[in-house]
């Protein structure tokens, strides 16, 4: 079959060639577990990013190391973004691997809109028919405070978007929560409201807070209350948890005690929760944490203790310590726990972590989805989770993350670029375009520019699907259609 392709006259663009910046950005990561048998590492999963000019995460890749034995890497999941001109996403596509058609397909798209003063006020999500399957609404006052959220999502008995939950939020004269309620419904019909009231002190921090739990006809069912105290620092270092004495009683009593320690400079140094014991008629702690901090302030040590109900005491549970670099990244993590017999504590996993110390913080770019697992400052390139053996007396290696990256210039430097002969349509659009080229099958890469250079939209798109691009301001951009190694390359309006 014959491609469809539309002649256009070669015409010479002129683009701006920008001040290069360097950047590491990080690529991918790469999940591996240690095969004792072989004694080699084999992959589990893989993450890989790509990013905008600006340093955004436009697309995160998901993969899985696929096939009999592991053959290669499958792609089980991909969500795009875009962003406006000041850097926030308006819309993330996800593609989830189909079982049947072995491709990735369950595709939805969720579009989020911002108030002038940089606040959501609308997610909309979308399924791959482009029916609407779920909308959050976010409703803000004249001090810019949200004051409603309501969550709708699709009800298959109904067949259309019903509110599932509402909160709702008011505040006092010095814009301090003052009372909040989340409502929840099943097709419409309110089944129960959880509302709160918070009491603050003369100098703003909160002393009181009462929960009330009511049923679909909104009678009270169950009050709970918290008292909260400070230290001379203005931490908080106890939370009184009270209920009442009996459904008809006014009167409250303490159910536990939440206590803190901390440092002056806000570091926490303790954690406690003490419980009544009904049969001794005393209080006595049921758990508690203990943290320690260098010079720096960086957390160095952490133990935890369970009261013993056989030995009545507090007993040794778990511990944790960190050797760390100067600028606070973990180098190594030792995990220990109780050996009640021996009385002391037995290491059980050891965790490395490498780092490039020649690169600075402020010249990565990491991707915005790498959550706590991944929370380091410096370039970090591998770390290895090694278990204790107690016959070898040995460590043995069981888990590894490696880190690849690429050193980037994040700026657009093209020049010479040329119309191409690829149909694109409707040109000029205010909705969508489509690439329409035959004969290619498989997933391209499509890119848009301003014509200041900067990269506005990264997408990855199936054969002659539609590339929406509503969101955009009205104006000439440069596109570069990627597939098969080559690379088409011309120009679009937006009206």
């Amino acid at each position: 079959m014959k491609k469809t392709i539309l002649i256009l006259p070669f015409i010479l663009i002129s683009i701006f060639v920008f001040a290069q910046e360097e950047k590491y950005t990080l690529d991918s990561i790469i999940y591996e577990w240690f095969n004792g048998t072989d004694n080699e590492w084999r992959g589990i999963d893989k993450y890989q990013f790509e990013y905008d000019t600006q340093g955004n995460t436009l697309i995160r890749s998901d993969y899985w190391w696929v096939g009999f034995g592991g053959l290669d890497w499958g792609k089980v999941k991909e969500i795009e973004k875009a962003y406006d001109s000041q850097g926030r996403v308006i819309q993330k596509i996800s593609r989830n691997y189909d079982d049947f058609t072995f491709e990735l397909g369950n595709t939805t798209r969720e579009e989020i809109t911002y108030n002038s003063n940089g606040d959501v006020v609308l997610n909309i999500a979308y399924d791959e028919a482009g029916t609407v399957i779920g909308k959050i609404e976010h409703t803000y006052n004249v001090d810019n405070l949200l004051i409603q959220r309501s969550e709708f999502s699709w009800n298959f008995n109904i067949e259309s978007i019903s509110e599932d939950r509402r909160y709702t939020y008011s505040y006092n004269v010095d814009g301090k929560l003052e009372e909040s309620s989340l409502t929840y419904f099943v097709s419409n019909i309110l089944i129960g409201v959880f509302q709160e009231e918070y009491v603050y002190n003369d100098t703003g921090q909160l002393i009181e807070n009462y929960t009330f739990f009511l049923d679909e006809t909104e009678t009270v069912t169950e009050i709970t209350r918290t008292d909260y105290s400070y230290d001379i620092y203005g931490n908080i270092n106890q939370e009184l948890n009270y209920e009442p004495i009996d459904s008809l009683s006014s009167e409250w009593i303490v159910k536990d005690i939440l206590g803190f320690v901390f440092d002056e400079d806000g570091n926490q140094l303790e954690f406690t929760l003490s419980v009544w014991d009904e049969n001794l008629s005393v209080w006595y702690v049921r758990y508690r944490d203990v943290f320690t901090y260098d010079s720096n302030g960086y957390q160095i040590d952490y133990f935890k203790q369970v009261w013993n109900d056989s030995l009545m005491i507090l007993s040794n549970t778990t511990k944790e310590e960190y050797e760390r670099n100067s600028i606070g990244d973990v180098e190594t993590a030792y995990y220990y726990t109780w050996d009640i017999l021996n009385a002391e504590w037995e290491v059980s996993t050891r965790r490395e972590y490498t780092y490039d110390a020649s690169i600075l913080p402020e010249q990565l770019i990491l991707p915005d989805e790498l959550g706590d697992w991944h929370n380091f400052k410096g370039k970090r390139e591998e770390f290895v989770n090694y278990f204790w053996d107690d016959d070898e007396g040995v460590w043995l290696p069981h888990l590894r993350n490696r880190y690849h990256y690429s050193e980037q210039d994040l700026s657009t430097n093209v020049s010479d670029v040329f119309e191409s002969d690829i149909l694109i349509y409707p040109n000029p659009t205010s909705n969508f375009i489509v690439f329409d080229v035959e004969n290619i099958d498989t997933y391209s890469k499509v890119q848009l520019f301003d014509m200041q250079g900067k990269n506005v939209l990264t997408r990855t798109i199936s054969p002659n699907n539609r590339l929406y691009v509503n969101y955009l301001s009205s104006g000439v951009y440069l596109y570069e259609f990627h597939n098969d190694g080559q690379v088409h390359r011309g120009k679009i309006v937006i009206n």
